[in-house]
């Protein structure tokens, strides 16, 4: 697709106004007031999503998980839309190109957002009894150190919180632990929603292991583990855990067996991944309109072909790492 680099500029020159307009929007919940926290690691140079944990009482915790909403700033077609259409799925690197000035879509500390918040109502046994998806705006109070140990008396709730998510031992106690534990949960009650009303979405899906090549592959990997850097080693173990083993995007559902979910996602990620503003785009199309089932054909072949087009970027990527290898 086309677009105009000067229409993406003066497009992007517009954007604090329009995340004023929908941070002003009445339709959206306000969640300003709640106290908001982000996950940091080194790695991370902007946010997508927060969180807010509550106990609601002894049996009960109320998680709400907020992603940034790029799909109300970004019109779908606009020079903009196209731009990222493009750029997402190139070899570019993220920094030379994404959205200029990142810092106007991401998550920070005591700046409003509009965002999508994801809710659920979590039991003592670690079932989500209740969900629930809306718009809201929200701002982050609080940034988290993802490796900080759970447990402390300022955050034993979410130490709480995780055991009953985990049902086995934790041995893990890191709050980067409890992160992947609510996001799973909530990318798998989206997920499942849209699977049994059997409207479009994009899922992330992983065919059954070939558990003789995968030992193979990783007995040959320890014979020279000490002969490479560790950076060299997660791409070689990236390679044989994932992307060996067929994990790709597609419109049907057959679950993903590597994080041994029936449902799985890139649901959380849309300032990373084209992939994320169509899921957001689906919600907001599927979820908050509450269409009446009808899936047109035009939908389908357009998810189709930025399924292929992913497919496609992430075959490509995988063989140029295996060429520098």
């Amino acid at each position: 697709e086309e677009y105009d680099e000067i229409d993406v500029n003066n497009q992007l020159l517009y954007i604090k106004d329009i995340i004023n307009m929908e941070n002003n929007n009445k339709q959206r919940i306000d969640l300003t007031n709640e106290d908001t926290f982000v996950i940091s690691n080194s790695n991370l140079k902007y946010y997508n999503y927060s969180y807010i944990i509550n106990r609601v009482n002894h049996r009960e915790y109320s998680v709400k998980l907020n992603v940034v909403d790029i799909e109300a700033l970004i019109n779908e077609g606009s020079p903009l839309d196209l731009y990222l259409r493009n750029k997402l799925f190139s070899n570019i690197n993220k920094d030379d190109y994404l959205f200029f000035n990142v810092n106007d879509f991401s998550l920070n500390e005591n700046k409003k957002m509009p965002t999508i918040t994801f809710e659920m109502l979590i039991n003592e046994k670690g079932e989500v009894i209740n969900f629930e998806c809306y718009k809201s705006v929200s701002k982050v109070t609080n940034v988290i150190d993802n490796q900080l140990k759970l447990g402390d008396n300022n955050i034993s709730s979410y130490y709480q919180l995780l055991c009953i998510l985990n049902s086995e031992l934790v041995m893990d106690t890191r709050i980067s632990n409890l992160e992947e534990l609510i996001n799973q949960q909530v990318i798998r009650s989206v997920a499942k929603y849209f699977d049994e009303n059997n409207y479009p979405f994009i899922y992330k899906v992983q065919n059954e292991q070939d558990s003789n090549v995968f030992e193979k592959n990783i007995n040959a990997l320890n014979g020279i583990f000490y002969k490479i850097g560790k950076d060299d080693f997660r791409i070689i173990y990236s390679i044989i855990c994932e992307d060996y083993n067929f994990a790709y995007y597609s419109t049907n559902n057959i679950g993903h067996k590597n994080k041994k979910s029936k449902y799985y996602s890139d649901l959380l990620n849309p300032l990373d991944s084209y992939i994320g503003i169509c899921l957001q785009r689906l919600i907001n199309e599927y979820y908050f309109s509450k269409n009446n089932g009808y899936v047109d054909t035009f939908t389908m072949n357009y998810l189709q072909s930025v399924v292929e087009r992913a497919n496609n970027y992430k075959t490509k990527v995988r063989k140029n790492k295996q060429k520098v290898l």
